[in-house]
């Protein structure tokens, strides 16, 4: 475990989406920024978004060597992935689930981190004000296809890129 700085704060928006056979994933820290993402899945519901975008939140983050060492606060509008991941809430799953066996992998990021380094925090769910969730909203919704189009400087020119080719080849 890294120690870590209580001075250095990041606050992470995170949001999944689907519609039909597809989902998508959304992370959101403010314009352009390198950890902003939007990635699509087939064949997942939002659900396993929701839980598999907080799992990438916290690997990116341990995998940046400024961030590593900040204190973190995971935005997600999923009360049940909260206070399941907080112990107030049963860790109950339909048996073969893919959301139990992303929820482990979720489990075993958030013990990277030291004790009262990163906080999951609540938040409201199509507010449409434009904070960091409405954003993660948005990049999820891009990624699933319910959005047509981001916000411009939302993501890198490279990330852009990257989601585009993985949704062309989604729909090949």
């Amino acid at each position: 475990m890294v120690a870590f700085s209580k001075e250095l704060i990041v606050t992470i928006f995170t949001d999944g989406s689907s519609i039909k056979d597809r989902a998508g994933m959304g992370i959101y820290v403010k314009p352009g920024h390198r950890l902003n993402r939007s990635i699509p899945l087939k064949g997942k519901c939002a659900g396993f978004a929701e839980y598999a975008i907080i799992k990438i939140a916290m690997d990116d983050v341990l995998a940046d060597p400024e961030y590593c060492k900040a204190r973190i606060i995971i935005c997600t509008d999923r009360k049940d992935l909260i206070d399941k991941m907080n112990g107030t809430a049963k860790q109950t799953f339909k048996k073969g689930s893919k959301i139990k066996e992303i929820y482990t992998e979720l489990q075993a990021s958030y013990r990277k981190f030291k004790k009262g380094q990163i906080t999951l925090q609540k938040v409201d769910a199509h507010t449409n004000e434009k904070d960091g969730n409405y954003y993660a909203d948005k990049l999820a919704g891009y990624a699933s296809g319910k959005e047509n189009d981001l916000p411009k400087g939302i993501l890198t020119n490279y990330a852009e890129e990257l989601c585009n080719y993985e949704i062309k080849n989604l729909n090949q």
